[in-house]
């Protein structure tokens, strides 16, 4: 059993609340400035971020202990083991034992390092750094190897219950792990193959990137052969990665069939901060909620009856909690410590604001990423690696401050006059934009002074009125500072005039794989699997992986006489021709759903499409088809999410007709088997609207590869376009039909694109032989 000298002694000694005082980025860096400061200043023979490692043999149990000691070195006196600790506390108010954690953590170094080196005693050091004076204090005492023992055997024997239960616990899983067997009675066509893949893959440490269709069984593909690496110690943990909701609910019912097949783990389900709080109007302060106070007495138990869960999803987290009365969020957190898989958003892994440091940081663990619907990816990682900020923000806050906070004041008055010169530039020069390849340093340094300034007076709570508002402000500007620390050739910056009056500025990542390429090194495998990644080099290249990775696309398991694929390739729905086409598209989409009695769902490239055809269909008083109908609108809250679904596990009735936009909530991750969905209408290629940063793209990629156009349009649209289709055919035994309303389905460029089950289609080229092709279509299954 692995274990950080760190996290060993916090699980011991660590009491109290939780407290998140305000803490900005520029303290954390300098914190770690402080760090280097202080090791250069050792002179020669310091050793800095030495690495201990020693494995105790406790009740049985082998018990692997590591981590990295701050600094190292010999002294007249003989060795030195130091820690040091940035803080922002006055020093004088720091006393040799404020800190018991500080000592344990360093007198557990001291009894590996004299194990290891045959000592009979060394020098420990604390030395306390602020960051605010750049003032050092230190506090040194020799320590015996009996004196260390006795520490360290002491705090085992506190530890050793724990940990013995927590290595059964892993004992009975990967017996489980080896016994459970595949929860279905037999693979559909493909699904063996790609488990034996993934198992290969996590097996020898490389990056599998596979498209399956809809229905295969991707995720228990993946996740029954990950858990036989588990249980075969190829890994430590495995992270299931997913964009959406849905994508959580699908892992944690595939873990409870894998768990009526013998498995026995824990997966533990990370729910975002805000929706999972118990007090989300309180600070998280001992002051204002009752589940940060004492927090850290309460949690042991509560982390104890976690270990007795397989799966601990939203409800099992809050239900401890609220018996414990502890965080429910940081319970899930410090719960996942100790589980074998963890679901949650990508965000977790990847970006770089909100990553999972207490994993990802101690590197003592090896990982398997499962990356779920990895089509989704590429938009979401351009979108963590960019930030933009807007002059309005700054001008709003200056008022709200400009009697309470001079300082910040005076700041922020530099900045919006910045800005202003920015945005008269562009008026002087008749534009609405600028782009450039640099990001203004004048600007950064305004932007970093203001940070500095904030943060002193956040830290300090000094500010009252507009506290919010400065709080929003600093995150945004903070993420800013963030992004433009990875800032190369692959992004651009740009600024422009927003709404007449407004100024945006933005950091904007053309390309997302130099990135992601260096995230992925915090897994030792990664599975990147989805409906649609086509084509797979493209997804290769920017997800961050390599040429060698192995690629695989795995065709449909169902009969293909099940699926009609129809074209109309008389259907013109290019943005300059719409208004003319209207009537005519209305005409095909009657015909569609006129054809049998059912559920159908009719996706369109955006919301003002999707309105001006509905509201031709509504006009038609006479048609009766689509007399029961549900929209898709913007901004729909979860709620509205669910009740659309739920019009189509409704009894059998009349026709009901979804509307929705392509790439959408509806447009992946829904699951309507049978009955529920009989056909799908899919109105144009897909292709994202033109805008400037589709542009930036395609640019960019033109220059890079020749292929901007496929790159920032034709690629994402198609994988939208394929993603919804794939709501209809859902298991061996669905019927249904997708209808391709656009004329360019019909050219062999986008056909080159269809996956294996399309090369069978019909091209119609009216209404009326649409209708008759889908009577036919019926007819046959009646």
């Amino acid at each position: 059993m692995k274990v950080s000298v760190r996290s060993l002694v916090e699980f011991v000694y660590r009491t109290g609340d939780i407290s998140f005082e305000f803490s900005g980025s520029s303290r954390n860096t300098a914190g770690v400035k402080g760090h280097q400061k202080i090791q250069r200043s050792r002179g020669a023979g310091y050793q800095a971020e030495v690495t201990l490692d020693y494995i105790a043999e406790y009740d049985g149990l082998k018990l692997s202990i590591g981590g990295r000691i701050d600094g190292l070195w010999e002294t007249e006196d003989g060795v030195v083991l130091e820690e040091i600790k940035t803080t922002t506390l006055p020093l004088k108010e720091i006393l040799s034992d404020s800190f018991f954690l500080h000592w344990a953590q360093v007198k557990t170094y001291a009894y590996i390092y004299m194990l290891k080196q045959e000592l009979k005693s060394v020098a420990i050091q604390l030395t306390y750094y602020n960051i605010d004076t750049d003032e050092t204090k230190e506090f040194r005492e020799e320590i015996t190897l009996q004196e260390a023992s006795a520490f360290f055997q002491e705090m085992l024997q506190k530890y050793i219950a724990f940990a013995l239960k927590v290595e059964s616990r892993k004992k009975i899983r990967d017996i489980s792990a080896a016994s459970m067997t595949f929860p279905f009675k037999k693979y559909r066509p493909g699904q063996r193959e790609l488990a034996v893949t993934v198992y290969k893959t996590i097996e020898r440490g490389e990056r599998f990137f596979f498209q399956a269709a809809t229905g295969i069984g991707k995720t228990v593909a993946v996740l029954f052969p990950a858990f036989k690496a588990l249980g075969n110690d190829l890994c430590d943990k495995i992270f299931f990665l997913t964009a959406k909701t849905m994508g959580k609910t699908i892992a944690e019912n595939c873990l409870e069939l894998l768990t009526e097949q013998g498995l026995s783990c824990l997966s533990v389900t990370l729910t975002a901060k805000d929706k999972i709080c118990f007090k989300p109007d309180a600070a998280c302060h001992p002051d204002e909620c009752e589940y940060a106070r004492g927090y850290y007495d309460r949690i042991r138990n509560a982390i104890n009856d976690g270990l007795e869960l397989n799966l601990a999803n939203r409800e099992k987290i809050i239900e401890i909690a609220e018996r414990h009365k502890v965080c429910p969020f940081e319970f899930s957190l410090d719960l996942s410590l100790w589980a074998d898989s963890i679901i949650c958003d990508y965000n977790y892994a990847f970006d770089p604001r909100v990553y999972l440091r207490r994993f990802f940081m101690e590197e003592r663990e090896s990982y398997t990423f499962l990356i779920d619907e990895a089509h989704n990816l590429v938009d979401r990682s351009r979108a963590m690696f960019s930030a933009e900020l807007f002059k309005k923000d700054f001008l709003a806050l200056r008022r709200k401050l400009k009697t309470g906070s001079p300082i910040l004041y005076k700041q922020l008055t530099k900045i919006n006059t910045y800005l202003l010169n920015l945005k008269k530039e562009l008026v002087t020069a008749r534009k609405e934009l600028a782009i450039t390849r640099v990001i203004p340093e004048e600007l950064l340094k305004l932007l970093r002074q203001f940070s500095h300034k904030a943060e002193a007076l956040l830290v300090k709570d000094l500010i009252k009125e507009g506290k919010e508002e400065l709080l929003d402000l600093y995150f945004e500007i903070s993420a800013f500072l963030k992004i433009s620390e990875i800032f190369d050739n692959y992004f651009v910056f740009y600024y422009e005039i927003k709404d007449g009056d407004d100024l945006r500025v933005k950091i904007f990542c053309l390309d997302p794989s130099k990135v992601m390429w260096e995230n992925l090194k915090r897994a030792k495998s990664s599975i990147f699997f989805s409906a649609t990644m086509t084509p797979l080099g493209y997804f290769n290249e920017l997800l961050g992986g390599e040429p060698g990775d192995r690629k695989q696309i795995v065709n449909s398991p169902f009969p293909l006489d099940n699926r009609e694929i129809i074209i109309c390739s008389q259907v013109v729905t290019i943005y300059k021709k719409r208004q003319d086409t209207l009537r005519e598209l209305a005409e095909y989409i009657k015909a569609a759903v006129s054809a049998k009695k059912g559920n159908y769902i009719v996706y369109f490239s955006s919301y003002e499409y999707l309105n001006q055809v509905l509201q031709i269909l509504s006009e038609d008083e006479s048609y009766p088809a689509l007399k029961t109908k549900v929209v898709q609108k913007q901004d729909m809250s979860e709620a509205d999410r669910e009740e659309y679904v739920m019009q189509f596990h409704k009894g059998k009735g009349d026709n009901l007709v979804g509307f929705a936009v392509l790439g959408g909530v509806f447009g992946e991750g829904i699951d309507l088997i049978g009955e529920r969905l009989i056909g799908a209408l899919v109105v144009g290629v897909g292709l994202p609207q033109i805008s400037l940063e589709r542009e930036l793209i395609r640019e960019f990629f033109q220059a890079k590869n020749g292929r901007g156009f496929e790159y920032a349009y034709k690629f994402p649209g198609m994988n939208r376009v394929m993603q919804a289709a794939g709501r209809v055919i859902r298991s061996e035994d669905d019927y249904g039909a997708v209808v391709l309303l656009d004329q360019r389905f019909a050219n062999l460029e986008y056909q080159k694109m269809f996956p294996f089950e399309w090369q069978k289609n019909i091209s119609v080229q009216t209404p009326e032989a649409l209708r008759n092709i889908l009577l036919g279509f019926w007819g046959k299954k009646e």
